[in-house]
């Protein structure tokens, strides 16, 4: 059971990681933004509405929001929704192991010590 001073901690790291979320995904805004004027810049400062430069432009824009979004990933510590699935996969299958070691100790999950329990 966590203390008044362990849930207030708690409570704080939450907060901080929201900031944090809020900040990377302002900088990734910012980021897309500045490519996507880029972009309108050099169109029409070259006058070249050409649809093979408007694509590569388009490919250039993209990536860079990619690479913005990666950043975002990282300064987040995001988790995809594959890796939270893997993840909810592998500790269900620790589970089932848990279950059936305990059966076979025979007396049910209360005969298995566990550290700080």
């Amino acid at each position: 059971m966590a203390t008044n001073d362990e849930w207030e901690r708690n409570k704080e790291q939450a907060k901080e990681g929201l900031r944090e979320g809020v900040r990377a995904v302002t900088g990734f805004l910012a980021a897309l933004k500045d490519a996507i004027d880029e972009t309108i810049r050099d169109v029409r400062d070259t006058g070249d509405l050409d649809p093979d430069r408007a694509k590569e432009a388009m490919r250039s824009t993209m990536k860079r929001a990619q690479n913005a979004m990666e950043d975002v990933k990282e300064r987040i510590d995001f988790a995809t929704r594959k890796e939270h699935d893997t993840l909810r996969e592998e500790l269900y299958a620790l589970r089932q192991r848990v279950t059936d070691l305990e059966a076979k100790v025979g007396g049910g999950p209360a005969t298995i010590p566990i550290d700080g329990a």
